[in-house]
Formats: C-alpha cells, sequence, structure tokens
C-alpha cells in the first residue's frame, strides 16, 4: 500500500466549474480527507494500510459551508476588549 505524501508535498484543491456548476475536489492530506469523504462522490480513493484515505478525488455532493475558523486566542482578546468597553 501506498505511504502519506510527505507534508511538504501536502495539496488540497477545491475547482468549481462555472458552466457545469459542481465543485470538484482533490486532496492527499488524511486529515482533509477523512472530513470531506461523506461530502465527495469519489472518482479515486485510496487508502494507506492503517486505514486512512490518502488520496481522494471526486465530485462535492453535498452542501458546504467554509468558514474561515479563528483561532481561541483571538477571539479571547477580543471578548476581553468588549468586556472592557
Amino acid at each position: 500500500m501506498k505511504t502519506t505524501t510527505p507534508r511538504e508535498e501536502q495539496e488540497v484543491i477545491l475547482n468549481y466549474d462555472r458552466e457545469m456548476e459542481t465543485w470538484y475536489y482533490y486532496s492527499d492530506v488524511p486529515k482533509y480527507n477523512h472530513k470531506w469523504a461523506n461530502l465527495v462522490q469519489a472518482e479515486r480513493k485510496e487508502y494507506n494500510n492503517t486505514g486512512q484515505i490518502i488520496l481522494l478525488e471526486g465530485t462535492v455532493t453535498g452542501s458546504v459551508n467554509i468558514n474561515k475558523r479563528r483561532n481561541k486566542k483571538e477571539r479571547a482578546v477580543r471578548q476581553l476588549q468588549d468586556d472592557l468597553s
């Protein structure tokens, strides 16, 4: 079986085809493949010997809401500033 791609070479690609109104997903990052597995109709899916999805490629079929997460420190600082105001 294949092993995980070296960290410095890992990538996640989301492409949108405007004519087909379809999102396409490709990734060799196991962490994100696990999160996206139920939203992607897989055309290619490869596993390593521990059962991790090391490659996932296909069409995004579910509804996706992509938000930029703020880290806990930023939220704590903002909350403190609000409390002091």
